[in-house]
């Protein structure tokens, strides 16, 4: 799985990719933690890139028939699946696999990929905040903290991490998801969400998100 991701990420190939989501989806079920992380990267990244370009790098229809019609079965055999169809597969995925009950350290890969998403796709923003909320204070922490911050200890933050000890494992990258995601809009669901539970005062976790939330600076249309 981790070479689909890289040829997503890397090559203007990424089409052939998309092909495999029906067979790759089916990975969803295993219960080893580290191909569940990988196809979560790997339906992000794919919905990254076709949202970015849409069915811009299809052969058009007149352009098709310029060429001959036996391009158009080749045309259909390499690209089966709309963009549409194949987003709403990737996000088939996230769903299955980015909830409570998942491996945390899934979560912690799936909540520095899918940061990126949440401006384009607000309808993530729920499970994405619950999420973070529920992950261990070391794992949440290392996720809110500036990525030029030191520690305690005087090093810096690591941009790379790996989650079991051995070789076997892949390290993973973890994005200071605060100056990525959609402020006001992150803010606006945690807001939702403390309301909804009632709580007499909030807990650390609900602090280090909401300040987390505040963007550098506010801008003018943000305070109507």
């Amino acid at each position: 799985i981790s070479i689909l991701s890289t040829i997503t990420m890397c090559s203007s190939h990424y089409q052939s990719i998309v092909a495999l989501i029906p067979s790759v989806s089916a990975l969803a079920g295993d219960e080893w933690w580290e191909v569940q992380a990988q196809l979560l990267l790997l339906a992000t990244q794919l919905i990254s890139k076709l949202s970015s370009v849409g069915r811009q790098d299809l052969p058009q229809g007149d352009e098709i028939s310029d060429r001959g019609h036996g391009k158009i079965d080749q045309a259909v055999e390499e690209f089966p699946l709309s963009n549409e169809q194949a987003v709403e597969s990737c996000l088939g995925i996230i769903n299955r696999l980015f909830v409570v009950s998942s491996s945390k350290n899934v979560l912690q890969v799936g909540l520095s990929a899918l940061v990126h998403l949440l401006p384009e796709y607000p309808n993530l923003l729920f499970i994405y905040v619950t999420v973070l909320l529920d992950q261990p204070p070391s794992l949440r922490q290392r996720l809110l903290r500036p990525r030029d911050e030191t520690l305690a200890d005087g090093t810096c933050v690591a941009a790379r991490q790996a989650y079991v000890m051995g070789n076997s494992s892949r390290m993973y990258e973890e994005k200071s998801v605060g100056s990525l995601w959609p402020h006001l809009e992150v803010a606006k669901t945690l807001a939702r969400q403390l309301e909804a539970l009632g709580l007499d005062r909030l807990e650390l976790a609900h602090l280090e998100v909401l300040l987390a939330s505040l963007p550098d600076q506010f801008l003018l249309e943000d305070a109507s």
